[in-house]
């Protein structure tokens, strides 16, 4: 079968290596801002606004009308949508596109994590109901990505911030420490992060999964709050899964009727 994963994620990395290993003619489609991954199939980086044809370059006005455009031409008989779970903008194209082309759209979502009794968590539907909040506070620790340094001008007075993301950008903002690392993170070096830094805030995205998790933790043994970004809905589609093996098992038992049931 012929599939386009769009990934980003260890866990569509994941999803991808299994379905090659299963044989179907898959190609993985990522950002490309952080890291390639390293994938015995086709990878597509950077998007769909621009398309290589035999004519030259091919640029469309938005993502959309150019992933459309690519599935016309590729004729993928599936599209898996394994991106982050905030990633809305990319899952809303993907299922506009498959719609409009007649092509079945699947989805992995990462179950999100649960607070615990020794939690204290705070949940917000907006960065900027988070920043709002954290006037009490000396030292917060951001791990959303950098899209908070949108909202820096909301910071109060002489507070310092410590935000760590993928990207590769430096902000260079005074009172602000930035930290460029990659997941995984063992709880060891959360520990020591939070107590050399003097975090006494952790602004977070439910993102779920065990790669990052490890900084809840900490929060938990500190007796840190958690200000916690709560997930966006995602545009509605036929199928979505929690488990990857469970996608996989599915893909590889209905590949034969996915075009037949597409609806």
């Amino acid at each position: 079968m012929k599939i386009l994963i769009l990934g980003g994620t260890s866990d569509a990395i994941s999803i991808a290596q299994s379905l090659i290993k299963s044989h179907h003619e898959v190609t993985y489609s990522i950002a490309g801002i952080v890291r390639q991954p390293d994938l015995d199939c086709r990878v597509l980086s950077g998007g769909f606004r621009i398309q290589n044809t035999a004519q030259g370059k091919k640029q469309f006005d938005n993502g959309a009308a150019g992933m459309q455009w690519h599935i016309q031409q590729e004729g993928y008989e599936l599209i898996v949508d394994a991106t982050h779970p905030y990633a809305v903008q990319i899952s809303e194209n993907t299922v506009v596109s498959a719609k409009n082309v007649g092509v079945s759209v699947w989805r992995y979502l990462r179950t999100p994590w649960k607070e615990l009794a020794d939690d204290n968590w705070l949940e917000f539907d907006s960065m900027k109901g988070i920043i709002s909040q954290l006037e009490p506070y000396q030292k917060p620790f951001f791990t959303v990505g950098r899209e908070v340094f949108s909202n820096v001008d909301l910071r109060v007075p002489n507070q310092k911030w410590l935000v760590r993301s993928a990207g590769v950008e430096i902000a260079n903002i005074p009172d602000i420490t930035e930290l460029k690392e990659i997941g995984p993170f063992k709880l060891e070096d959360e520990l020591a992060l939070f107590k050399s830094h003097g975090v006494d805030a952790l602004i977070s995205k439910n993102s779920g999964g065990e790669a990052v998790a490890a900084k809840l933790e900490a929060a938990r043994q500190l007796g840190i709050p958690v200000f916690m970004l709560q997930r966006p809905e995602k545009a509605p589609l036929e199928r979505c899964f929690f488990s990857a093996q469970d996608l996989v098992e599915q893909i590889n038992s209905h590949s034969p009727q996915l075009n037949n049931n597409f609806s």
